[in-house]
């Protein structure tokens, strides 16, 4: 008997009470509790607000950090190792000279550089050489990207054996050639390969026609423009019926790609002869490039 005297005590008091307003019972129910999921939904935003707001601050830190690397002055060493090793330096009217120096920073702060074949290292020297050749491409104008299709740079100390993959259009299979010893390569995979060897000979035998890795870094710029395109074609030709030119490698015979990038070469490392005999080509190179090698 007390024991429902006390569960009755207990209902009674948890029941709503009659509330009268103005002579009237009014019927009060309690109010539904708060949505949790809606403030689930708030805390999720918040949180991801807050990431934004990390990630662009440290973005705005990283930019800035880069373009005070960029504006502060070349290493005293890299500078003479360009004035050594890439003979156009020293020839650069003042304004493209100053693009390289930034192409070269850039283009040593995003690459990376592997030894192969039994090289110990890359060093220094090595590396601000690569970067000085391969940027002279860039030192025409301002671009937002250095070689954004190359992340590394592989380098063997002399020739090494390669593979060339090819595709049979009738089957639809790949075809891997024997292995052949090669100078250098470019692959769409990005990355370059290199012979150190025939890298320092652009240093050396300046104005030969010949500069590896020029050759290598234009098969990842692509041609464009009416003119350029319609001289490539009409250039692939002429070589190909007639592969005893005075300017252009024979090389360049083999399809359009490569003729693109023998006449990269000639038209950094044997300017005046390319002028003289190729006008066209050359004019239209110098249009691309917004470069005319053959005045400095």
């Amino acid at each position: 008997m007390p024991a429902m005297f006390f569960l009755a005590s207990i209902a009674a008091a948890s029941s709503p009470k009659p509330v009268f307003v103005g002579g009237c019972q009014a019927d009060i129910r309690a109010l539904p509790p708060a949505d949790s999921s809606l403030l689930t939904v708030f805390v999720f935003l918040a949180v991801i607000l807050l990431v934004i707001a990390v990630l662009t601050r440290w973005h705005r830190r990283r930019v800035a950090r880069r373009n005070a690397y960029l504006s502060s002055p070349l290493p005293a060493r890299w500078e003479l190792i360009l004035r050594r090793r890439v003979p156009l330096f020293s020839r650069l009217p003042e304004e493209i000279r100053d693009r390289l120096r930034k192409n070269v920073k850039r283009f040593l702060a995003e690459k990376e550089f592997t030894a192969c074949g039994g090289l110990r290292s890359v060093s220094n020297a090595m590396s601000v050489t690569i970067a000085g050749h391969a940027c002279l491409l860039l030192a025409g104008r301002d671009y937002h990207e250095c070689f954004p299709g190359v992340a590394s740079i592989l380098v063997y100390p002399d020739a090494f054996l390669g593979r060339e993959h090819t595709w049979n259009l009738a089957s639809g299979t790949e075809i891997v050639h024997p292995a052949a010893p090669l100078l250098g390569e470019a692959n769409a995979s990005g990355s370059v390969v290199l012979s150190w060897r025939e890298t320092l000979r652009a240093s050396v035998f300046a104005g030969n026609g010949h500069n590896l890795v020029l050759h290598e870094f234009a098969h990842h710029i692509r041609p464009s423009g009416s003119t350029l395109l319609a001289e490539i074609e009409t250039g692939f030709r002429r070589l190909r019926s007639n592969p005893s030119d005075p300017v252009l490698d024979s090389y360049g015979a083999e399809d359009k790609d490569e003729f693109w990038a023998v006449s990269v070469e000639a038209f950094f490392a044997d300017a005046p002869r390319l002028r003289e005999f190729h006008p066209t080509l050359y004019a239209a190179l110098a249009d691309f490039f917004f470069l005319s090698p053959a005045d400095w």
